[in-house]
Formats: C-alpha cells, structure tokens, sequence
C-alpha cells in the first residue's frame, strides 16, 4: 500500500513540476512582450506622432518595465520551486531504495 501511495505522489510531483516549468516559459515570455510591447505602447500614449527629436523619453514606461520584471521574478521563483521539488523526489526515490 506505501508503495503505490509513493507511486501515485511521483507521478503528480512530476507532473506539478511540468506545470511550473511550462508556466515559467509563458511567464517569462509575457515577461519579455510586456517590456518591449508596453514601452511601446507608453511611447505611442504620450506622443500619437512619434517622438520629437531631442526630448527626454527615459521615464516613459517606466511601469510597465517593472511589470515585465515583476512577471520575470514571479517565473524564476516558478522555477526555483520546481528545482526544489526535483530534489526532493531524487532525494525520496534514494531514500526508499
């Protein structure tokens, strides 16, 4: 009965650790879009012509940058988890052998 108990918790372990990873790519991949897309996006709210010449433009999309890396951190730590649960089911399938 234990063993097929541990059978079952691997099997959702390696799946949970699917999940995250997947996770972590689309997160990481909204993370880039949101950088590069939303700065765009700023740029077009506060100019709708373009952006004039000699104009400083270092703080437009500021926010949405920090969205970006807020989704980045979010996709590391998904990772992050995901690695820690890899161990401990190596460490678990040692121990039980």
């Amino acid at each position: 009965m234990r063993e097929l108990d541990c059978y079952f918790v691997a099997k959702v372990m390696k799946r949970v650790i699917r999940i995250l990873l997947g996770g972590a790519v689309l997160l990481f991949v909204a993370s880039l879009a949101t950088c590069h897309f939303g700065v765009d996006h700023a740029i077009r709210q506060q100019y709708p012509n373009g952006v004039p010449r000699g104009q400083d433009t270092d703080w437009i999309g500021v926010e949405w940058i920090m969205r970006g890396l807020i989704l980045m951190l979010i996709a590391i730590a998904a990772v992050v988890i995901a690695f820690c649960l890899r161990l401990f089911q190596r460490y678990k399938r040692r121990r039980a052998t």
